[in-house]
């Protein structure tokens, strides 16, 4: 009885393996999962694209489940425990090697045995595409002023995306990336779409033509600065002349001492950029009324010193390399200062004005000073010897002003007398 029992246990036992063997439909398999690989190239050189092929079609070999709910489990499974990844996919040439590598696990239920490793394919049949150069009918622009100026592209092919890393802040000599991308999709569609590939995919440009805002008093030319000069001198000769119509009142004297230079600093979009102020010093003769001993005595003539400037604004470097000043856009000090001498108004005495400044302290402070936070300066005025006092006055104020407040010494002078 108990042999038996023994026999009917080691059959059920049996039969549960012949059972399971049935069901995986694998007895202890070996397999070769690279034997069916294949590797596919396409595109053309150089932009090549490797794809895999056929990389599972051994499971058929191995899976022998008895209906097809069993053979969809195996292969879920089989497929679950191979894996298959390929080193480069895209951008390859002709000659390249692309690597496939393979990575297996055991499968509780599933008495397979997968063999392989590595596989290594050269790349091969990439066809040789046209290439054109997509900067040809390309023309990069630059436009407004240095160094606020700005760049952009015209012309090009339609099909791709001309893209610049800086495209506004420029001054000339500065270096621009032009990138070229298709317009829509990767590289590898543009090539399969139209048959071409375009190189280079990237330029550098340098900018230049752009007209430029002076910065230094060195970059007006020796014959602009001469023009200015002499639209100054004439502008304050013109005022004098309107101003001292008493008999005996003139302008003895204008020398051009220096320049106030003013050039905006970067980031506070100053306005204007620049600002040129051509400093005279001035001598002028004024008869009239002056007070001797708290009195107004008549009859009396004296020289009076003070300082002026003429302003130019917003001095150019067109692209051609030529300097542009507006000439006819300048502005004469409007500051007003007492003369030594003046007049019997209807209202009572009044000292006639000077235009301009008794001291150069004065009008550096209001002309630079007070425009640091948004302006750099350059500073060439060199004062001169005051001419020497005419007076039948017993005034013995001295009105002139020798303190040196220059950066650099002036190189050029104008001086007229009356």
């Amino acid at each position: 009885m108990r042999k038996a029992k023994k026999l009917i246990g080691l059959l059920a036992v049996v039969g549960a393996a012949i059972l399971r063997l049935c069901l995986t439909g694998c007895s202890g398999k070996s397999v070769d999962v690279t034997k069916t690989l294949k590797v596919k190239f396409s595109g053309v050189n150089g932009y090549g694209t490797a794809t895999l092929s056929d990389e599972y079609d051994w499971i058929d070999e191995v899976n022998t489940g008895k209906n097809k709910l069993q053979l969809a489990q195996n292969e879920e499974l089989i497929r679950d425990a191979v894996d298959y990844t390929l080193d480069k996919k895209d951008h390859l040439s002709n000659g390249d090697e692309v690597t496939v590598t393979v990575k297996t696990k055991e499968v509780e239920g599933l008495n397979i045995k997968f063999k392989g490793d590595v596989v290594k394919v050269k790349v091969e049949g990439l066809k040789e595409a046209e290439t054109f150069d997509p900067f040809q009918s390309a023309e990069i622009v630059y436009d407004g002023f240095a160094p606020n100026g700005t760049a952009y592209i015209t012309g090009g092919n339609s099909s791709l995306s001309y893209e610049l890393d800086k495209e506004s802040g420029l001054k000339n000599g500065d270096k621009i990336t032009v990138t070229v991308k298709p317009s829509r999709g990767s590289i590898e569609n543009y090539i399969e779409n139209y048959g071409k590939v375009f190189s280079p995919d990237k330029k550098e440009f340098t900018v230049d033509g752009l007209a430029a805002y002076v910065t230094k008093i060195d970059e007006i030319p020796a014959d602009m600065q001469t023009k200015m000069q002499s639209q100054a001198l004439d502008a304050i000769k013109a005022n004098a002349a309107k101003k001292y119509t008493a008999e005996g009142c003139s302008l003895k004297s204008a020398d051009f001492i220096g320049y106030y230079f003013l050039t905006g600093k970067d980031g506070t979009n100053a306005n204007p950029n620049n600002m040129v102020y051509c400093v005279y010093k001035c001598t002028q003769t004024l008869t009239g009324f002056a007070n001797v001993d708290g009195k107004a005595v008549g009859g009396q003539t004296h020289d009076d010193v003070y300082y002026t400037w003429y302003q130019f604004t917003n001095a150019t470097i067109l692209p051609d390399g030529t300097c542009s000043v507006d000439l006819s856009n300048g502005k004469l000090c409007d500051y007003r200062s007492d003369a030594t001498i003046g007049y019997d108004a209807l209202w009572g005495y009044e000292y006639y004005d000077l235009y301009g400044y008794l001291d150069l302290d004065s009008m550096l402070n209001d002309t630079v000073t007070q425009n640091i936070d948004k302006y750099s300066y350059e500073n060439t005025v060199k004062d001169t010897a005051p001419a020497p006092a005419e007076s039948d006055t017993s005034d013995t104020s001295d009105t002139s002003d020798t303190s040196d407040t220059s950066a650099t010494e002036s190189t050029s002078s104008d001086t007229v007398s009356e």
